[in-house]
């Protein structure tokens, strides 16, 4: 059993890590908005995104069960003229973690053109949210159709518990109409 010394200590010892993650997540936050700030003057834009697009993005410090720190995310929205605009731009994580669940896809790295470093991982559907722009680092790939359609498929049944997509008769064409619909948003 541990002494209230000992407790007081790993207490200690954890806040001091954490304060140094959410240091470190400033520094990384003031890096990022200067680049960007830096673009304006330079005359660049931010980047022209699209769905099935891979980019490296910083995630930043997480809370609870939050998906964090630097790594790959799938860009996975529509592409009309206000989302192009936006400086947001809605991804869903990859993750080296292959474990299988209901809620991830599993993507080989032939699955990717372009593919620039990205090994076997997954898609984390539960994980997906919209970022800033300011987030996205490098382009590391496109995701092929195939495993698009897949993601809209299981992001519709994240989202709606009985999927409303679901056509009764030919299931594999409502799944495609699902994943078309996506697209046409």
């Amino acid at each position: 059993m541990l002494s209230n010394i000992e407790k007081t200590l790993n207490s200690r010892n954890f806040f001091i890590e954490k304060i140094k993650c959410i240091l470190s997540w400033s520094r990384k936050i003031v890096e990022l908005n200067e680049v960007y700030f830096n673009q304006d003057t330079v005359g660049l834009s931010k980047p022209h995104v699209s769905t099935d697009d891979i980019y490296y993005a910083y995630l930043g410090t997480n809370i609870g069960a939050e998906i964090d720190k630097g790594r790959p995310v799938l860009v996975f929205q529509n592409d009309n003229r206000y989302i192009r605009q936006s400086n947001l731009v809605f991804i869903i994580p990859i993750s080296s973690n292959i474990k299988p669940n209901p809620y991830k896809i599993l993507i080989k790295s032939n699955d990717i053109t372009a593919n620039d470093g990205i090994k076997d991982s997954s898609i984390i559907i539960q994980q997906a949210r919209s970022i800033s722009k300011n987030r996205l680092h490098k382009y590391k790939g496109h995701l092929s159709e195939e495993k698009i359609k897949e993601v809209a498929i299981i992001l519709s049944r994240f989202l709606y518990k009985d999927n409303p997509l679901h056509l009764e008769g030919d299931t594999q064409t409502a799944h495609v109409d699902a994943a078309k619909s996506v697209n046409e948003v």
